[in-house]
Order: C-alpha cells, then structure tokens, then sequence
C-alpha cells in the first residue's frame, strides 16, 4: 500500500503563487493526474498540493482515497505536512 513513487512519473512544478488570494481557506497550489497505458492495464498518477490558509480550510485536510480493492492496487507515495518550512512525514 506505501511505496516509492514510479519512474515513469514527470516532475510537475507547482503553480506560481498567488499574491491575492482574498478570503479563501485554502489554496490549490498543485493538481497533477498522469496516466501510463499498457498492454491489458493502465497506471494512475495523482499528486495534489494544498495551502490552507485559514482555519475554516483545516477539513480540505482530510484525505479519503477510494478504489476497488478486488480489481485495482493501490499505492501512496507520501504525505507531508509543510509548516513554515518544517516538513512532517505523515506516514514516517
């Protein structure tokens, strides 16, 4: 269920910052999906980067990841929480 990212990945750099993000509670700072197809099967990618920026957006924190475990695999690369410039490994 925890493994390391795939090779076939390509980096995506995050989205520029927003200087005037008004009242928002959280901030979408990087959204990727990337696909890889094979013979009989296909690979999904997803990486997702989230500013919260209020504590109305605390809720945008909480993950739910759903498939079905008798046809598909799962694999989470990681999850970091970043607090002014501290990185926490959530599944360290």
């Amino acid at each position: 269920m925890f493994g390391d990212r795939p090779e076939w990945v390509v980096d995506v750099s995050q989205s520029s910052t927003v200087e005037d993000r008004g009242d928002l509670p959280a901030f979408v700072r990087l959204l990727d999906s990337q696909t890889r197809f094979e013979i009989g099967r296909s690979h999904h990618y997803s990486a997702v980067e989230i500013e919260i920026l209020n504590s109305e957006g605390l809720g945008v924190g909480n993950l739910s990841l759903v498939w079905q475990p008798e046809f598909q695999e799962m694999t989470v690369h990681h999850v970091r929480i970043v607090r002014d410039g501290a990185v926490t490994d959530v599944l360290a």
